[in-house]
């Protein structure tokens, strides 16, 4: 790399906030595109782990954004209608915030981006790619609006359904997992801090955990593909079908005034042979999209970021090739993260058998994990 080089960083979400911002940080010259035409206060809940808040700490906006978190020291996993399945303790955990913070995702977009803008870094909204060429180790983006640009370097953190990605024709697999979930915000206080997922004996689960100015955070698995059914002409029935799950979640369901704005999607994992294809770089769910049964995708996103940007910076200083650069990049994050993927994948398996004897089996193996010491039980978090 050379001192001059321009980086384009395509997708506003988390990864690419933070991505620009350790850029900054770092003296690396970069332009931040979004295909949204502006900023929306859409999207559920992120549970920030450990290390998660470890990248806001880095970037000196933990401490800044702390009204905005709802902190729990234990995650709690029970039987529809009552009886403890699994707790995660993180106080016994000996690494730094030793705790699960539950925000919401437009907060926590919100303030990184406040963080960008003030640090003058040019961001572009309404910006589509549509295309890709490559050429003489450049590339030139297209976007929908008829604007071209070229680049030395492209990072894509613009999601699973990745344009950057279509657009250069790497080599990728997506995989549908074949669930259907949704997610929201209620105006539904509850005491407890720390948030719960039922698992119910038909294979559905459902979380909620509480959020800061008297909110819920609450998702549910749904039959695949019918949402829109649903929310048409069978709500009031599908809401009753939750019934053995107790009052709470009855009372939750109740609450919601605008279910028009309730997120449904439906779960896909991305898998690539490697991460790069120099002058492209892909971070987050552009790379490695995965379930959200360990809650880490936007923290493991954060986390690329971070790693990836520190990696270009040195790179451009010791004039590192960038192949190197992303064979370094895969080397740190991919074991990582394939982990996390994989257990991830696993773990929404297990909750979702709905034979009886299944779940009993599947209910014996939570109540010994529970039993497993907490480092142990929580590398997957470090």
């Amino acid at each position: 790399m050379t001192a001059s080089q321009h980086i384009a960083i395509v997708g506003a979400g988390p990864a690419g906030l933070t991505a620009a911002l350790v850029a900054h940080r770092l003296g690396l010259e970069v332009t931040l595109f979004e295909q949204a035409p502006n900023f929306e206060r859409i999207g559920g809940g992120i549970l920030l782990h450990s290390n998660g808040q470890r990248v806001l700490e880095a970037l000196g906006l933990l401490e800044s954004f702390r009204p905005q978190m709802r902190f729990s020291s234990r995650l709690i996993a029970e039987k529809a209608g009552g009886g403890a399945l699994n707790v995660i303790d993180y106080a016994a955990l000996p690494i730094p915030h030793a705790c699960a913070a539950i925000v919401l995702r437009y907060h926590l977009q919100e303030h990184l981006l406040q963080a960008t803008m003030a640090a003058q870094i040019p961001v572009h909204f309404d910006h589509r790619c549509t295309g890709l060429t490559r050429s003489d180790g450049k590339v030139r983006v297209q976007f929908a609006n008829g604007v071209t640009e070229m680049f030395d370097v492209v990072i894509a953190c613009d999601g699973v359904h990745s344009r950057v990605r279509t657009e250069a024709g790497v080599p990728f697999k997506k995989v549908a997992i074949g669930e259907g979930w949704i997610r929201g915000v209620a105006d539904y206080p509850i005491a407890e801090t720390a948030p719960r997922e039922m698992w119910g004996a038909d294979g559905r689960r459902f979380g909620i955990a509480p959020l800061q100015e008297g909110k819920s955070y609450f998702y549910a698995r749904v039959p695949l593909g019918r949402w829109p059914e649903i929310l048409q002409s069978g709500l009031d029935d599908w809401i009753e079908s939750w019934r053995e799950y107790g009052p709470q979640v009855m009372q939750l369901l109740r609450s919601v005034d605008e279910w028009g704005r309730v997120n449904y999607s439906e779960l896909h994992e991305i898998r690539m042979p490697r991460w790069y294809e120099p002058p492209l770089f892909f971070v987050g769910d552009a790379a490695h999209a995965m379930t959200p049964n360990l809650g880490q995708g936007a923290n493991s996103s954060m986390v690329d970021a971070l790693v990836l940007m520190q990696l270009l910076a040195q790179g451009q200083q010791r004039g590192t090739p960038l192949a190197k650069v992303g064979e370094q990049y895969d080397v740190i994050r991919r074991p990582f993260v394939t982990r996390i993927q994989s257990t991830a994948r696993q773990m929404g398996q297990v909750a979702g058998l709905s034979n009886p004897v299944a779940r009993r089996v599947t209910e014996g193996v939570m109540g010994l994990v529970a039993k497993i010491g907490p480092v142990q039980q929580h590398t997957m978090y470090l």
